[in-house]
């Protein structure tokens, strides 16, 4: 009788400490497929128990316990492999590692020639 009382404890004290996962969500740059996968591998491998990056709205929706890791170092993660996410800014020489159709910054010469265009055109 002991016994399945210490077991019926033990399943009770590991649903209540399962239950710390959080979901957090936050925007990180991209552009293409290639970016997807290696967003939401670098999530996963970091901690998050699932990722998925939406490439339209850019938003990278995590589940996290805690316990294991931290937003931040999620976060600091995915900047190393090449994505600027808000908190953290991706490293000049990895950025430009990445594949071409990867590259979401803009050159200063492009966003130049984009301010010019619209102010042309009357657009603030």
């Amino acid at each position: 009788m002991k016994n399945i009382l210490m077991a019926m404890i033990l399943i009770i004290a590991n649903t209540i400490q399962a239950q710390t996962t959080i979901e957090y969500q936050f925007r990180v740059e991209g552009e293409c497929g290639m970016c997807q996968d290696r967003i939401e591998t670098v999530a996963k491998e970091t901690g998050a128990e699932s990722a998925s990056w939406d490439m339209e709205t850019k938003i990278l929706t995590i589940s996290l316990d805690e316990s294991k890791a931290s937003v931040s170092d999620v976060r600091y993660a995915i900047a190393q492999a090449g994505h600027d996410n808000g908190a953290f800014i991706a490293p000049l020489e990895v950025y430009e590692s990445l594949y071409a159709c990867c590259h979401y910054r803009q050159e200063a010469g492009e966003q130049d020639e984009l301010e010019e265009e619209t102010s042309e055109q009357g657009i603030e």
